[in-house]
């Protein structure tokens, strides 16, 4: 990982999850008995996302430079994973969407790192980082009592006010800065499963965060419903905090605000004050460290 080149110091854990994935998890130890912070990456991205901004700037970094106990996420179908039996050339290996990261690969990574640390974890997801957190308290509930705190950058989960033929997916704006693009380039886009994307294309179209979709008859035999069953929103009873801006084309105000209605227990709403601060920026923005980290800090301090 680049943190050593930075001049941290370094780990690799490996976790296994209960359907065989093999995941690489990145951690930049803390202080001793400080608290363990779980940084969850976007669609099409890995855990190098969180250290490409650098010293002084990235997200990880400024964690660490505070003594907390960091840790870098991966999910099955990126370049820090594999199978214990399946190999990447097979149609089984690439057979899974965000529902199946929900209920193996983050409970797998977060009961790690609490066997680890001996202490609840505090989470900060970007973008499907954060849909995953979601899916997996509405799915498996019990894991809320793992978690501390789910922070939400950009929380693009509900659609119900996106245009079917929106652009949700974007990577490269003007504020990246261009010392940027070579580092996002080589971690961008990593490895993973088209499902993924056809699933979030039928919560664009379907308007609704639901299980994959798989048509009718197909969705009888998995589910006994012709129609996929909607995520429990209700059943997600972390602690959660939503940061949003007005110029997310992905995860827009309207929605957030549906969102923040329908989970349980949210205990912060915070809206960066940039005008044209995108999706994106979130991670890797130039400016994010002040319009956006300070106040992560800020919760995550409230919740140590």
């Amino acid at each position: 990982m680049d943190s050593e080149r930075d001049g941290y110091q370094a780990e690799t854990h490996t976790v296994i999850t209960e359907d065989g994935y093999i995941l690489s998890v990145h951690r930049i130890p803390g202080r001793e008995n400080s608290t363990p912070v779980l940084l969850s990456h976007g669609l099409l991205m890995n855990s190098a996302i969180w250290l490409i901004p650098g010293k002084g700037k990235s997200l990880a970094y400024l964690l660490a430079d505070r003594g907390y106990d960091v840790w870098m996420s991966n999910v099955r179908g990126n370049d820090y994973t594999s199978h214990v039996n399946l190999t990447s050339d097979t149609y089984e290996f690439w057979d899974f969407s965000f529902h199946e990261m929900g209920i193996y690969d983050f409970p797998a990574t977060i009961n790690y790192i609490s066997n680890i640390t001996n202490d609840k974890v505090i989470m900060v997801g970007h973008s499907l980082g954060t849909t995953i957190s979601f899916v997996m308290e509405s799915e498996r509930p019990e894991m809320a009592d793992k978690v501390k705190l789910i922070i939400s950058l950009g929380p693009g989960i509900l659609f119900e006010n996106q245009n079917y033929n929106s652009r949700i997916f974007f990577m490269f704006v003007e504020f990246f800065g261009k010392t940027l693009l070579a580092p996002i380039l080589e971690n961008v886009p990593s490895f993973s499963s088209s499902k993924i994307l056809l699933h979030l294309l039928q919560g664009l179209y379907w308007k609704r965060l639901a299980q994959y979709d798989y048509g009718e008859k197909k969705n009888l035999e998995i589910y006994n419903s012709t129609e996929s069953p909607a995520y429990n929103l209700t059943r997600v009873t972390s602690p959660i905090a939503l940061i949003v801006s007005d110029d997310d084309l992905y995860a827009i105000s309207e929605d957030v605000r549906a969102l923040s209605e329908l989970l349980p227990n949210v205990v912060d709403k915070y809206k960066v004050n940039y005008k044209g601060f995108t999706h994106m920026d979130f991670i890797w923005g130039i400016d994010a460290n002040s319009l956006v980290y300070d106040h992560v800090i800020d919760l995550i301090r409230k919740f140590t």
